[in-house]
């Protein structure tokens, strides 16, 4: 069955060349793919997805996408002597507009099955390590058995978020998820999760870059944490 990659996206850096989480988290992705391309049976041309909106922290705030950046990053990852040869059949799309995990994965189908017209593939979702399990329950939720999906982690992240309580990671998560699959049961729930994800991204702006981590705290304590499902 033909490989297809998504890659999703975690915010965007000042810039992405020098970045130290994104360049060891796309280099880990980079060497992950090409070891299930050498290893696959199937060699017609893979599909990586890029998956991340515009949540630039620094305005202009509509210029850069984090799908756009690691993009950029990518390139110069196919393009290097060593593996050109092998990198120049892969097809890359760009999905620029998903500001939340369920958006990563609806938004990067619908290149999938309406854009690319792929009826049966191997997917393999590249995400930050804690939120493997939720990625999957999403796949599987979203993805009829005709597609192999498979969320795999990367333990990239050197942030502040990284070393927060366990148990309020496994919180989030948990909230998330049941967040996630609540949307996907209605679109009004689904405009609801996406204004919720945009107040967010206001939110970050306003309290500026240096205060990043007590934002997201705060949002998730008086926004996601109490809200209510119907």
């Amino acid at each position: 069955m033909k490989n297809i990659f998504l890659i999703n996206g975690y915010g965007i850096p000042k810039d992405i060349l020098k970045d130290e989480n994104y360049n060891f988290y796309l280099k880990i992705v980079f060497n992950r793919i090409f070891d299930i391309l050498s290893q696959s049976k199937d060699k017609t041309a893979p599909v990586i997805i890029f998956s991340g909106g515009k949540t630039d922290m620094r305005k202009p705030y509509n210029k850069r996408s984090e799908a756009g950046e690691m993009i950029r990053f990518f390139k110069k990852l196919m393009t290097r002597p060593a593996v050109k040869k092998f990198t120049k059949n892969w097809q890359i799309e760009k999905e620029d507009r998903a500001i939340s995990t369920i958006e990563n994965i609806l938004f990067a189908k619908e290149i999938i099955v309406k854009k690319k017209k792929i009826s049966r593939a191997n997917i393999f979702t590249f995400c930050e390590t804690t939120r493997v399990e939720r990625i999957e329950v999403f796949l599987k939720r979203l993805f009829l058995a005709r597609y192999k999906v498979k969320a795999v982690g990367v333990d990239f992240d050197v942030s502040a978020n990284r070393y927060l309580d366990p148990k309020i990671i496994q919180d989030k998560e948990k909230k998330e998820t049941e967040l996630a699959l609540w949307a996907l049961k209605d679109y009004d729930n689904f405009v609801r999760l996406h204004q919720l994800y945009e107040e967010k991204l206001s939110r970050l702006r306003k309290m500026g870059r240096q205060n990043h981590v007590k934002a997201i705290a705060e949002w998730w304590q008086t926004e996601i944490k109490n809200i209510k499902l119907t």
